[in-house]
C-alpha cells in the first residue's frame, strides 16, 4: 500500500503523513496482494474502436473509469478488476493513468515481486512484458498505457493485449 498526498507518493506509514495535507487530497491505493502472477495479458475492450466518454488520467478517477470501461466493453481490460474478489475485497479496479505513474514512482522502492516484469533483465524484447493498461481513454481507438520496466508511459491501440493489475482506494 501506499499514499498519494499533494502530488508526491509515499510508503504507507504514518511518520510520512504530511498533516499539512488535507485528508480529503489524500488517496490510499492497494495493490492486489493476490496477484494473478503473471498478470494477464488481455485487450483494453472488445470494442476496441468505440469511443468510452468521460474518462479521466487524474489519482482517484479509476473506479469511475472501470465503471465506465465494464458499461461500455462486453470485455476486456475492465472486466478483470471489475470481477475480482482477492484478500476478501471486491471492489477492486483499473487504475487511471495517474495511478498507474504512482505506482511506477512506487515500484522503485517496492519488494521484488509486486509486478511480473521484475522477474525479467530488461532486455528489449522481455520488457515489452512490462506495459500496463490503465483504465484512461486517450482517443476512440487507443489507451493510456504505463510501462514498469522503465517508468514511461503512453498510449496503445484497444485492441493490443496488455497486462492488467487491479487496485483499490479507501
Amino acid at each position: 500500500m501506499f499514499l498519494i498526498a499533494d502530488g508526491k507518493t509515499y510508503e504507507m506509514a504514518s511518520r510520512l503523513r504530511n498533516a499539512a495535507v488535507p485528508i480529503t487530497r489524500c488517496i490510499s491505493i492497494d495493490v492486489d496482494p493476490n496477484c494473478f502472477l503473471p498478470d494477464p495479458k488481455v485487450v483494453w475492450c472488445d470494442n476496441a474502436s468505440s469511443a468510452i466518454p468521460g474518462t479521466g488520467t487524474e489519482v482517484g478517477t479509476g473506479r469511475a473509469n472501470t465503471v465506465l470501461m465494464v458499461k461500455g466493453c462486453t470485455s476486456g481490460a475492465g472486466q478483470l478488476p471489475a470481477r475480482r474478489v482477492s484478500g476478501g475485497k471486491e471492489d477492486w479496479f483499473l487504475p487511471s493513468s495517474g495511478e498507474l505513474a504512482a505506482m511506477a514512482r512506487y515500484i522503485k522502492t517496492c519488494p521484488i515481486g509486486c509486478f511480473y516484469h521484475e522477474r525479467f533483465a530488461f532486455n528489449e524484447t522481455e520488457s515489452a512484458e512490462s506495459y500496463y493498461w490503465s483504465s484512461s481513454q486517450y482517443a476512440a481507438a487507443f489507451a493510456y498505457s504505463q510501462r514498469f520496466s522503465n517508468g514511461l508511459d503512453g498510449y496503445a491501440p484497444k485492441y493490443m493485449p496488455l497486462r492488467v493489475r487491479p487496485i483499490r482506494s479507501f
